[in-house]
């Protein structure tokens, strides 16, 4: 499992924030993040495809007092390339974490 710094800013009006970084997968499996810092007291992320700009998991949130590790794609596969986009609330625009890719 490969692991990544991830940190970013977003938009303080609570709209998506595409970033540009392209990471890819090395094998099949999962993605996941564990959020360090957060953008406001419910922070969500998603991944888009990074050759055709398509959105491929659901919208994963963290509230004010998570920091745990979630899922944010299953049954990836291997050579993925993709971006992260990202959100947040209360005017926080800063954010930090490790992603892990299989």
């Amino acid at each position: 499992m490969s692991e990544y710094e991830v940190s970013g800013t977003v938009n303080t009006d609570g709209s998506w924030t595409q970033h540009s970084v392209v990471r890819e997968t090395h094998s099949g499996g999962s993605i996941d993040f564990e959020p360090e810092v957060k953008a406001g007291s419910s922070f969500c992320m998603r991944l888009r495809n990074a050759l055709n700009g398509e959105i491929f998991s659901d919208e994963v949130c963290w509230s004010t007092d998570e920091y745990e590790c979630k899922t944010l794609a299953t049954d990836v596969i291997a050579g993925t390339r993709f971006t992260i986009d990202a959100r947040g609330t209360d005017e926080q625009t800063r954010f930090s974490g490790k992603l892990f890719t299989a």
